[in-house]
């Protein structure tokens, strides 16, 4: 026979054993093989097929096998059967091949077969097979030890298709001649091919001889690039089939230099090789590395030795002493500990927390990404536990990654558990409900309104932040979906985003809302809370409520006096609740008196007698008392003496403030307009006393 039957072991087997049927029966023990037969039987085989001549019984046999039940045995025989067709009818063999569609391996043997006995008819056939896969297939199979084959082979592919055989090639050619493929790498033209074909080279040779090949590479002197690709990879594989040797050259001089020279990326595959193999010896070696290689030996060392034995990993970080060391190991004990045993980690969390604070809040982030549910559960039993969880569950929309990304499924169980926590529960609930809408609003939604009349308005107020923050339209349709008594909760966290996106829009879609139990309440709230970024539709919102807030409509007015005080000073006057306008003319008149104070006056003193010209004339006195100069006779412009008495009263600040800068003019003016034995005058003069006697003055 022409095929190669080395290295088989010596089973004598009679040729009508192997090809009758029933010899199967006779050695059952071929029908189940084992490593130690499965070479002698093969031999077996291919003495017994090597007396057939006649292509037809070939055939025959070759049909018959392939009827049976797939075995390791059948598998050895029928590719005798095809490399003895291929010896007595090579393209005939593989057209039978072809025709019964078997398996790609199958002919890659038979072309291997042909090529030793008459490769020029061999590649004429090859040439004509398809599809353009098995052909490369093929080829590649049949590089031998010789670099001269790969161009060869190569010229029976398309043209795009050569350079990435090219590379391969040369890749299983370092298996047998790795000095011949390296120089091979070295020829090809194309930089980012030369790159692809160094990991297929380095591997080959590195599994052969890596300080040779590593001598070999350091000959390079014109691709930096390239002569480092090789280091990595070479030194990679080594660390792969001998850690031992690997590490050992590592914190050698000449290993060091690898570090220098590569990228942190590149370095990875050779730390993570070594450390996932020896890392308690990479642990020990991680000091003789430059500080990046050992901070990355050490992490994944540490990791592949808490994975391996969490226990002993736990009572070595106890046992070490406090620094960086410890800290870097604890770390990695935390987040394995937690993911393997919540209990016991939380246990040896509060353990150890008073000398690693941080520790339990750790273990239950690590918990919760894992299983929320559980990490709500094991809060509630540790001192500020669910507080501490509140802290890794954001309330904007939430990353992937996060504890309530990783688990929107278990979200409606999250929440009961912290509905049912009450209190301590709050913050961790309003987190929660900002940002479930984004990952599930039906869910969302649901659970809340299951809630039925029981629900906490705070909670209708976080989901409706969350849904704004999320899909504004559908929030603006969801408002009916709640009783009367509890829509302002959520009109509040809606409309000021609405008014922001589009006023008008917004004004429309509250015009129904108006005048219903909490609207006004509501309404403030969400003027209140854009007001910084839009005064003007702040000022929109306020003006659709029957009663704002006093609270509302001085913020509106200060944040809108910054850029147009005219303009809020005559919006505040606008508005119908008395109480919410004098607050609104106080605070419009407050910021406009710090930049214009004349203006300030002028407008103030042209407005009608009343509640609000006095509270407007009362930001203007404030003003003046701090400049040190009451203008004109204010006194007379106040509707009252009263008025004027409560405005007095209103300028405590103004007086100190004039005091630290000048005590003598802040005296006389206490004096000037408080009556001698007026108690806010004996108070104000003390204090003045008290600043003026500090050190410095």
């Amino acid at each position: 026979m022409l095929f190669a039957l080395s290295a088989i072991d010596r089973v004598p087997r009679s040729s009508a054993d192997v090809l009758d049927p029933a010899g199967s029966e006779r050695h059952p023990e071929l029908l189940d093989m084992g490593d130690a037969p499965i070479v002698g039987a093969r031999l077996s085989v291919y003495h017994a097929v090597s007396a057939l001549g006649n292509v037809a019984k070939i055939e025959s046999e070759i049909d018959r096998i392939m009827s049976l039940r797939p075995s390791r045995r059948a598998d050895i025989e029928l590719e005798a059967l095809l490399l003895r067709f291929v010896e007595l009818d090579p393209r005939g063999a593989i057209r039978f091949a072809r025709n019964r569609g078997l398996d790609s391996p199958l002919l890659v043997r038979m072309f291997q077969s042909w090529m030793a006995f008459d490769s020029t008819a061999a590649l004429e056939t090859l040439e004509t097979i398809e599809p353009a896969s098995l052909v490369r297939a093929i080829t590649l199979a049949l590089v031998g030890s010789n670099r001269e084959d790969i161009e060869r082979l190569g010229q029976l592919l398309a043209e795009e298709d050569r350079a990435g055989f090219r590379s391969d090639a040369l890749a299983r050619l370092a298996e047998s001649d790795p000095e011949s493929a390296f120089d091979g790498a070295l020829e090809l033209n194309d930089q980012a091919l030369r790159i692809r074909t160094a990991r297929g080279v380095a591997s080959g040779w590195a599994r052969r001889n890596p300080l040779a090949a590593l001598s070999r590479v350091s000959e390079i002197t014109h691709d930096a690039r390239l002569r480092n690709r090789f280091d990595t990879l070479i030194v990679a594989e080594w660390a792969r089939v001998d850690p031992d040797a690997a590490l050992e050259y590592l914190t050698s001089p000449s290993g060091q230099k690898l570090f220098t020279l590569n990228t942190r990326k590149a370095i990875h595959s050779i730390i993570n090789a070594l450390a996932v193999r020896r890392p308690h010896e990479a642990l020990a070696a991680a000091d003789k590395l430059p500080a990046d290689a050992r901070a990355a030996l050490r992490s994944t060392a540490l990791k592949t030795i808490v994975e391996q034995d969490l226990n002993a990993a736990v009572a070595r970080a106890d046992g070490m002493p406090v620094g960086i060391e410890r800290e870097e190991l604890l770390q990695i004990v935390t987040e394995s500990y937690a993911r393997r045993d919540p209990s016991r980690a939380l246990a040896w969390a509060e353990r150890i927390e008073a000398s690693r604070p941080g520790t339990t809040q750790a273990v239950l982030m690590q918990v919760a990404l894992g299983d929320l549910p559980r990490a709500v559960d094991a809060a509630l039993k540790v001192p500020n536990g669910v507080e501490m969880l509140a802290r890794a569950m954001s309330p904007s929309r939430p990353a992937a990654g996060t504890p309530i990304a990783m688990n929107v499924t278990a979200l409606g169980e999250v929440a009961d558990k912290l509905a049912a926590a009450g209190e301590s529960g709050s913050r961790a609930m309003n987190n929660l409900l900002q940002a479930w809408p984004a990952l599930d609003p039906d869910a969302a939604l649901t659970w809340l309104l299951e809630e039925g009349s029981a629900v906490d308005q705070t909670h209708i107020e976080n989901l409706a932040k969350g849904f704004a923050n999320g899909d504004l339209v559908l929030s603006t349709q969801l408002v009916d979906s709640w009783p009367v008594e509890s829509r302002g909760a959520w009109i509040s966290q809606v409309a000021g985003v609405y008014a922001l996106t589009d006023r008008d829009a917004a004004l429309a879609w509250l015009a129904p809302y108006q005048g219903q139990p909490g609207y006004d309440a509501s309404i403030s709230t969400a003027a209140a809370s854009i007001a910084a970024r839009d005064a003007e539709s702040a000022a929109a919102l306020l003006d659709t409520a029957q009663a704002p807030t006093t609270e509302a409509s001085s913020r509106v007015a200060t944040t809108w006096a910054r850029d147009d005080p005219r303009a809020a000073a005559d919006w505040a006057l606008s508005l119908n609740d008395a109480p919410a306008r004098s607050a609104g003319v106080a605070a419009a008149v407050r910021a406009w008196s710090i930049d214009d104070p004349a203006a300030a006056r002028r407008w103030s003193l042209g407005l009608p007698r009343g509640r609000a010209r006095d509270d407007a004339l009362a930001m203007v006195l404030a003003r003046d008392i701090a400049r040190g100069a009451v203008e004109g006779d204010i006194e007379s412009a106040f509707s009252s003496d009263s008025a004027w008495r409560r405005a007095l009263d209103a300028s405590t600040a103004a007086f100190l403030q004039l005091a630290a800068n000048d005590p003598a003019r802040a005296t006389e003016l206490v004096r000037l307009h408080f009556d001698e034995d007026s108690s806010l005058r004996l108070r104000i003069e003390e204090e003045i006393d008290g600043a003026s006697s500090q050190p410095g003055r």
